[in-house]
């Protein structure tokens, strides 16, 4: 039987497993190794976010980072809780 306290450790566990798929994806698109997604990389592998590519660029150097993707991917997941 699990308890309320089981909750938040459940929680935690499920995000770290949604990070580190995010973080494979993140590798898997990142086709020249530079640890960054470049416009081609995020529209062969990501067309939705290809189209929101420089909201997702939030310091604007014309690349994603893995901070960058890892906080779409968040926001995306939270946006998808809420419906």
């Amino acid at each position: 039987a699990s308890s309320a306290q089981d909750a938040p450790r459940h929680a935690d566990e499920r995000m770290q497993r949604l990070r580190r798929e995010a973080e494979k994806q993140f590798r898997s698109a990142d086709t020249n190794g530079d640890g960054t997604l470049s416009r081609r990389e995020v529209r062969a592998r990501f067309p939705y976010m290809a189209r929101m590519f420089d909201r997702v660029d939030t310091n604007g150097d014309g690349r994603i980072s893995m901070d960058e993707f890892l906080a779409f991917r968040r926001e995306q997941l939270e946006r998808k809780l809420e419906r």
